[in-house]
Order: structure tokens, then C-alpha cells, then sequence
């Protein structure tokens, strides 16, 4: 009887499980060097590939608050004198509810609903120590003017000389412990320093944003306006000889009548007008052959010219506001 072979093959489609056996030594050999390799490049699995990013700071547009132009009455210096008034107080008094009291508190304890999140919390009046810039009278005005920065204490800048005055009087008399003493070197400060005696005024302040958004509306006024005007004496062309003579006058019309529209106070006065003929002729539009012309064509092309942009603006305001 012939020995029967040994057939690896056959002997795993008997016995399946076998084949777990057969694969076992080699998962484990296959853990072991995927976790070896995985402790020896730990590092670099944890290395930021990426260079670090620098802003440049010179192109980052910080944005500012809104400010409305203010203007300040003349303040009697006595009111930084003997006793405050009861008008003094009284004043101050209203402006503590209106701009102070929902964060340094009712009683001036830096305790106010306003407050409560703020870090540095808000001064408490009361305290003699731990004052930012201090409770002298120039401290305090310099701290409603201008605000302290890193804290909630914001600039009280719109507020009129006469209220930061009674403001800074209020505080000391109502909430300090034996406040400093006003000295006639600190009134005589503060009038050189913010102009009391004389009065003041403080020009308003919009956002980057917002005076581009101005600028640009502009000019897509002043560019319609043009195009407007070309318009207008473009189909005037073949029946009016002014409108045909513009177009022969002038070098470059389209660029002219932007200059025109541009610089507008030529409507009312011929001098203006000669005056914006012989501004940059080579780059206006106009040319030198438009300065060259007589006074009685000049004056003729005005007068046309006033006419159509008075009618294309007054046309195109009827246009913006139906």
C-alpha cells in the first residue's frame, strides 16, 4: 500500500483553524515592527512641518470707534475752587447715574450689574490705594478723557468739559475718604492741558472702512454724473453745434467730462472753468487746443456745458431719491 503524501493544502480545508496557527506567528512578528517603528519616530509624528507664520503688522488695519465731533464751553475755573456748587453737584450728580454708576456701583464701590465680568474690575471710589493714575483732580480728568488702557474704564472724551468738571468734583466729595487737596498748580494744568478756560472742540472720527465706503460713493457719483453728461451731449451731437464743437474741442472727451464733473465749482464761475481747462491739460482731457480757442467760444462752451451737467445732476438726484 502506497504511503499517502503530506499536503499542507489539504490538511488546512480539513481543519480551517489550522490556518490561524500558521498566520499567528506573523501578526505578532507584524505588531512588533509597526511598533517599534512607531517608538522610534514619535518625534517627527509630533513635528510641526509648517514654518511659523509672522503677520506683518504694518498691513493690519486696527479698527477704531466711532466718534462724534464735540465742542466745549468755556469752564470757570472756580468750579475746581472751595465747596462745589449745588448746580456743580447736581450735574454731577446725573452724569455718575448716566455714564458711571452701572459700573462702579451706586455707593462708588466698583460694584455695579455692568461690572461684574470686568477684568481689572471697575475702581472702587472708596478704596484710598490701588488707583491706576491716581485721585487728584488731574488724574481723574485725564482718566475720563482719555480712558485707561487694558481696562473697561473707556474714554469719556464726548462729554463736555463742564460734565467731566462736576464728574471728577462728585466723586471726590460723595465717595472718596479724605480726598487730595486741589492745588492751584493742578487747576493751572489741566486749563493748559485741555484748554478749560477757552473751550474746546474735538473733531469727530469714523472707521477706515467706513470713510472708504464714503470715498467710493462718491466717486460713483461723480463717474455717473460723467457718463450722464457724455450722454447727454453725445446725443446732442448731430443737432447741436456746441455739443459738435465739444467733440472737436476737446482731446479726449470721455476724460474731460470725468475732470468737469470731478471739480464742480466751474459751473457757477467762467474763471473757474478756464481754471480747470489750463489744470494738467495733457492728463485732464482737454488738451492745449481747448486753451488756445477764443474767449467768445470759451465762454459759449461753458455756458453749454453748465447746462447739461446742472440738468444731468438735477436728473440723476430725482433718479436716487424716487
Amino acid at each position: 500500500m502506497a504511503k499517502k503524501r503530506f499536503c499542507l493544502m489539504d490538511e488546512i480545508k480539513k481543519n480551517p483553524i489550522a490556518l490561524l496557527g500558521i498566520a499567528y506567528p506573523y501578526f505578532i512578528a507584524a505588531v512588533v515592527v509597526a511598533g517599534v517603528y512607531y517608538i522610534t519616530t514619535i518625534d517627527a509624528v509630533y513635528e510641526n512641518k509648517l514654518a511659523p507664520y509672522l503677520p506683518d503688522s504694518t498691513l493690519m488695519k486696527t479698527a477704531i470707534d466711532v466718534k462724534k465731533p464735540s465742542v466745549s464751553e468755556p469752564v470757570e475755573l472756580d468750579a475746581w475752587r472751595g465747596e462745589p456748587s449745588a448746580e456743580l453737584t447736581k450735574l454731577g450728580e446725573e452724569e455718575y447715574a448716566a455714564v458711571c454708576q452701572s459700573c462702579h456701583g451706586a455707593e462708588g464701590e466698583g460694584d455695579g450689574a455692568a461690572g461684574a465680568g470686568l477684568d481689572p474690575a471697575p475702581r472702587d471710589f472708596t478704596a484710598a490705594d490701588g488707583w491706576t493714575n491716581g485721585r487728584t483732580i488731574v488724574d481723574l480728568y485725564t482718566t475720563l478723557q482719555e480712558g485707561v488702557e487694558g481696562t473697561g474704564m473707556i474714554a469719556y472724551d464726548y462729554l463736555d468739559a463742564r460734565a467731566k468738571v462736576a464728574l471728577v468734583r462728585y466723586i471726590q466729595a460723595e465717595f472718596m475718604t479724605d480726598p487730595p487737596e486741589i492745588s492751584e498748580e493742578e487747576i493751572a494744568t489741566l486749563d493748559a492741558q485741555y484748554n478749560l478756560s477757552q473751550g474746546d472742540s474735538v473733531a469727530g472720527r469714523i472707521p477706515v472702512e467706513v470713510a472708504a465706503a464714503l470715498v467710493s460713493e462718491d466717486r460713483a457719483d461723480v463717474e455717473a454724473l460723467a457718463a450722464a453728461a457724455l450722454n447727454a451731449i453725445e446725443n446732442e451731437r448731430a443737432a447741436d453745434p456746441n455739443a459738435a464743437l465739444f467733440f472737436d474741442l476737446f482731446e479726449d472727451p470721455e476724460r474731460a467730462t470725468l475732470t468737469l464733473a470731478k471739480r464742480q465749482t466751474w459751473t457757477d464761475d467762467y474763471d473757474e472753468f478756464v481754471a480747470a481747462l489750463a489744470l494738467a491739460p495733457e492728463t485732464n482731457g482737454f488738451g492745449y487746443e481747448a486753451l488756445a480757442t477764443t474767449e467768445e467760444t470759451s465762454r459759449a462752451m461753458w455756458r453749454y456745458l453748465s447746462n447739461i451737467f446742472a440738468n444731468r445732476k438735477a436728473a440723476l438726484a430725482a433718479n436716487g431719491s424716487s
